[in-house]
């Protein structure tokens, strides 16, 4: 069976699930394209998210997508590949203070035909302890599957891994804070003028100003925004020969969003360095980010970026 039959099927039974279960499909396509002064990476994606609420009981909520992104690379070093493949399956299940979510993910130049390197995947459950007006916290565990270097027996790689799991959440009509881990803090959610500042990993951040447009004065009716800002961003990929290949750079950009359904960005790249290096036990707990200096090449020069695609609502 080919990659592409593969990920057809894949889609298919999302579709026909979505159909007997009654929930709604929203389609998420996208395309990026990045540039810097040694390569270019064209970005083309195609996925579904299926959305299942009940407008009676706001504390029960359903949500998965899946999504598949080619990134075609030019111009690039020859001793790495050209072309990578995203895949993405994830799902999450809210009822009451119970929060179930799973998820596979695959960022290769062979997903899973390259071996247990060329994917992670996760299945974790918690549960909000803490349940204020303004304030939750939830705490559980984890099964996270990912190769991270050990071997047992004859060389087998040891696959499982438990991790806990925790959040917390502050809610205000002018201030809120969500840690889990990770961070996201907006000042003014339902105010016109807006500040969001993401934390992803400690080497992946992003700051921005938004100005929003809204339907009579409700924040759930968003009509336009316009916002600026500047981040920090790191490209992963992991290689089927067992290593990674990244790309970390700076960005100052500028993004349109229209009816909460469709985001146009734009921005300069500079300070981009190429990384690539083995896995190792060591890095168990920077799976996701770089230490700050070791094992960069030279730098790639400066560039620009753009990307066009239909956002997530909730």
């Amino acid at each position: 069976m080919t990659k592409r039959v593969f990920l057809i099927l894949a889609f298919l039974f999302f579709i026909v699930f979505a159909a007997f279960s009654q929930t709604r499909v929203m389609p998420v396509p996208s395309y990026r394209y990045i540039s810097f002064d040694t390569f270019k990476i064209h970005s083309p994606s195609l996925g579904f998210t299926l959305i299942q609420t009940d407008p009676e009981q706001s504390d029960k909520f359903f949500t998965s997508t899946i999504s598949y992104t080619s990134h075609i690379a030019t111009e690039i070093d020859n001793e790495y590949p050209d072309l990578y493949h995203s895949a993405i399956f994830s799902f999450r299940k809210i009822d009451g203070r119970h929060n179930i979510s799973g998820n596979f993910n695959a960022f290769t130049d062979e997903p899973l035909y390259g071996g247990t390197r060329t994917f992670t995947s996760m299945f974790g459950y918690t549960t909000q302890i803490i349940k204020r007006e303004h304030f939750s916290m939830g705490l559980g565990g984890s099964i996270m599957i990912m190769h991270m270097g050990p071997t047992v027996g004859d060389g087998v790689p040891w696959m499982v891994w438990p991790m806990p799991m925790f959040n917390f959440v502050w809610e205000y009509d002018w201030f809120t804070c969500t840690i889990i881990p990770g961070a996201r803090i907006t000042v003014g959610p339902k105010y016109p003028l807006t500040l969001v500042l993401r934390f992803h990993t400690i080497l992946e951040y992003d700051g921005s100003l938004w100005y929003r447009i809204f339907k009579d004065g409700d924040y759930n009716s968003e009509l336009a925004g316009f916002g600026a800002g500047f981040k920090r961003d790191l490209t992963r990929m992991m290689i089927s020969d067992g290593g990674r290949y990244g790309i970390d750079h700076y960005a100052i950009y500028g993004s349109i969003r229209l009816f909460r359904l469709i985001e146009l960005n734009g921005g300069w790249n500079f300070n981009g360095r190429e990384k690539y290096n083995k896995l190792e036990i060591a890095d168990m707990f920077r799976m996701f980010g770089y230490s700050a200096n070791r094992g960069y090449k030279e730098n790639v020069g400066n560039g620009y970026y753009v990307s066009l695609s239909v956002r997530r609502t909730r």
